[in-house]
């Protein structure tokens, strides 16, 4: 019972300092979500594949649950399905420039992506080498660390790309 409270207790203090942690980035005008029609119409369209990706990965992670043996804790598996789709999203907006609003700074928004890799990479080295990440073969819910700093890493290189293959066009013009 006590492991559950604990489990509950960390999962809600996470939770709560994501949104203070956001609420302080739009306080702080880092976040400015001011986007031009063409962006609200490419983030519409990039809204819908993260979406589709997401369904369909809740859809693989049930049957691979159910044809396969319990390979990922409940909480792990969905965490990996929203991972999907927000990186789904997240590369369709960047490849359309609709990535970043029109007041957003980018140097801060990829600082604050590059922290927030590292630290959930950095935590999730530290439950590889407690042996938490796993347990009799299952991914625990600690994966989702694991995840999430997997994404934020993926969305970091789409965007570096992105943004040196906008130079390489600059350059030649």
């Amino acid at each position: 019972m006590s492991y559950t409270f604990g489990l509950l207790l960390g999962v809600l203090a996470g939770g709560a300092t994501g949104v203070f942690l956001v609420a302080l980035l739009f306080k702080l005008r880092v976040l400015d979500q001011t986007f031009d029609e063409r962006q609200e119409r490419a983030r519409g369209r990039a809204f819908a594949r993260g979406f589709t990706v997401m369904a369909v990965s809740i859809v693989l992670y049930g049957l691979s649950d159910l044809l396969f043996d319990h390979w990922a804790d409940t909480l792990a598996g969905c965490i990996l399905c929203v991972c999907a789709g927000a990186v789904a999203f997240a590369v369709s907006c960047i490849r359309q420039d609709a990535y970043l609003s029109l007041r957003e700074r980018p140097r801060q928004v990829v600082a604050i992506l590059a922290v927030f890799s590292g630290f959930n990479l950095a935590l999730s080295a530290y439950y590889v080498y407690d042996g938490t990440l796993m347990e009799y073969g299952t991914l625990t819910f600690r994966a989702a660390n694991l995840f999430a700093g997997l994404a934020c890493a993926a969305v970091l290189a789409v965007y570096a790309a992105r943004r040196r293959s906008l130079r390489a066009e600059t350059e030649e013009e």
